[in-house]
């Protein structure tokens, strides 16, 4: 982009309130939890999906944003979705 990534990152900031870092976890997060409600998946492969080499580092993240282990969130999510049937 011949853009100075320092700038670039500056004005993502000013125009989003986060880093571009913090986008992308939260992105890939969201996505994440997309899969983990829709699909039976493992961890594993959730995470491997969404870019992460290490399924540890994952649920840290993971938990830090949705307050829930992965496998928590996909527990409360599937009896959700069978309970709105």
């Amino acid at each position: 982009m011949r853009i100075n990534p320092d700038y670039l990152n500056r004005v993502f900031r000013e125009v989003h309130d986060m880093t571009m870092t913090q986008y992308l976890h939260r992105r890939r997060l969201a996505d994440a939890a997309k899969l983990l409600r829709e699909t039976t998946d493992s961890v594993a492969e959730v995470a491997a999906a969404c870019g992460y080499s290490s399924v540890a580092h994952f649920r840290r993240m993971f938990e830090r944003l949705n307050g829930l282990a992965p496998r928590d969130y996909r527990q409360l999510h599937a009896r959700a979705f069978v309970n709105a049937r």
